[in-house]
């Protein structure tokens, strides 16, 4: 039921925002959703006492888990930022722990638009070797950047012939 109006309400912003539609559509599409779920929450509440609650504490429950997860993801994406790893200290982590280097391509996902997650060097640390080809995913993915930034240069893999990775702006490329 909240599930419900949480995405008619959403999608109404969307509307009107993003698809900057004609506002007597809006008007039309939020008039017609938000009635069915009222009529939907009045059936509900007048079978509350024959379990009508069931329905009822779902989307309670539903709800809560949103928040939960919403909250979840604000604090890790907040702990992410404020522990950035920048690419000097990756490539003196490299150097230290005598990383060797294996072939295929590694994916790390990442909700930060710069630098690198935190995962990263705690994944170096217990795992002394990197895959060839190391690429940090982040949301800006579409719009990689070298800029006045440039390429940082990491050290080369161990193994004889191994090339060069390079930091470049969002995402490492071989």
């Amino acid at each position: 039921m909240t599930v419900f109006s949480i995405t008619t309400h959403l999608t109404t912003i969307v509307m009107l925002l993003v698809w900057r539609k004609k506002f007597i559509f809006i008007l039309l599409f939020y008039v017609v959703f938000s009635s069915i779920e009222l009529i939907y929450l009045s059936s509900i509440l007048t079978k509350f006492v024959q379990g009508g609650y069931l329905p009822f504490c779902f989307s309670l429950v539903l709800m809560a888990l949103m928040i939960t997860w919403h909250y979840v993801q604000v604090m890790k994406y907040w702990y992410e930022l404020d522990h950035i790893v920048l690419a000097d200290e990756v490539t003196t982590l490299l150097e230290k722990n005598e990383v060797r280097r294996i072939p295929g391509v590694g994916l790390l996902y990442s909700d930060l638009v710069q630098g690198i997650p935190p995962v990263f060097p705690r994944l170096v640390q217990r795992i002394p070797c990197a895959l060839g080809l190391p690429v940090h995913v982040d949301q800006a993915l579409a719009y990689p950047t070298c800029g006045s930034r440039g390429a940082v240069p990491l050290p080369a893999g161990r193994a004889k012939g191994a090339p060069n990775v390079s930091v470049c702006g969002k995402v490492w490329v071989q």
